[in-house]
């Protein structure tokens, strides 16, 4: 049910983009890196659409929020976090561990989507440094291929 008021909600909001009123949707993706809880249930109140990557949907736990879409392997999420995710209609996106992409880029190709569709240019990333240097770097990468898309990573 829960799914499907998003989906609805998503497609009021195609449908005012094309009626030419602008209307400015929030994406962000939650990352598993490093949160500062008090400024991230800030930041949380003001995003339209949550996508988690796995661990990231901790964060959002933490934060009081309720992601949009957890995807991922979902070796991170704890337990009673993805059983709230699934009571509360969260979409879940499960992957192998052995798969070609990280949990991040798979977040980034649905934000990237919900930003196409919505015709938005900006894609906010959270948690994304911090924990692992390798993480890190890999993260700034993917960052600039986004970049070089035409899209805002913020």
């Amino acid at each position: 049910m829960l799914n499907q008021i998003r989906s609805k909600r998503l497609k009021i909001f195609v449908k005012l983009r094309t009626k030419n009123k602008v209307i400015k949707i929030k994406i962000a993706i939650l990352a598993n890196g490093v949160w500062d809880l008090e400024w991230g249930k800030q930041a949380l109140k003001e995003v339209d659409f949550l996508i988690c990557a796995d661990g990231g949907a901790n964060y959002a736990a933490l934060s009081s929020r309720i992601p949009d879409l957890v995807i991922g392997d979902l070796d991170s999420i704890l337990p009673e976090n993805l059983s709230q995710c699934e009571k509360s209609g969260c979409l879940i996106e499960r992957y192998p561990c052995e798969k070609d992409e990280t949990d991040l880029e798979l977040a980034l190709l649905r934000a990237e989507e919900r930003a196409r569709m919505l015709g938005e240019r900006d894609i906010w990333l959270y948690g994304a440094t911090g924990k692992r240097i390798d993480h890190f770097l890999g993260n700034v990468a993917l960052m600039l291929d986004y970049a070089q898309k035409g899209y805002r990573i913020r």
